[in-house]
């Protein structure tokens, strides 16, 4: 895989990164038994600052390529239609509990190939991430979790992750 010095997209993937990892985490939060709204105050609030790191410190190159844009477009298209396959496999068979770590499988997947496209190995690394708070989820319900607690953990879990990947998209441009 060929890296360029500044990551493809570095300023608008890092902000992509902080907007997705608060609504993540506000998701997340939303399934709490308690605190909900100082749970989404933090999210929002860090949410905020981490959208305000990419803005002033990610550098953002010119535009990408074609053939990059074409690559970005298929892939996330791509994982589009498999969420939505999922949700209604899983909601229309009496399943819905599991939508959680199945998105978010999904998502940790379609960063593996963004890595090459974007040029950026912390795609590899936030998927990766992504796919381990998946397997979580799974372990949970298998567990006898309801779908409250598997959505609080893969919330939060997963906006903290791509939180992280937006300061350091930000940080490596």
């Amino acid at each position: 895989m060929t890296m360029t010095a500044t990551p493809i997209g570095a300023r608008t993937g890092a902000i992509i990164f902080a907007f997705m990892g608060t609504v993540w985490w506000v998701v997340g939060a939303g399934a709490s038994s308690s605190g909900v709204a100082a749970l989404i105050a933090i999210g929002v609030a860090v949410g905020l600052v981490v959208g305000w790191f990419a803005v002033t410190r990610a550098h953002q190159t010119g535009a990408p390529a074609a053939s990059t844009m074409r690559d970005f477009n298929r892939i996330n298209l791509l994982q589009a239609i498999a969420i939505l396959i999922c949700a209604l496999v899983a909601g229309r068979t009496g399943h819905p509990e599991w939508i959680p770590p199945i998105v978010t499988a999904i998502v940790g997947l379609h960063f593996l190939p963004l890595a090459r496209v974007m040029q950026w190995r912390g795609h590899r690394i936030v998927g990766i991430g992504m796919l381990a708070v998946a397997l979580a989820g799974v372990v949970m319900l298998l567990l006898g979790a309801s779908v409250a607690p598997v959505l609080l953990v893969t919330g939060l879990a997963c906006g903290v992750l791509l939180w992280i990947g937006a300061w350091a998209l930000a940080s490596a441009s």
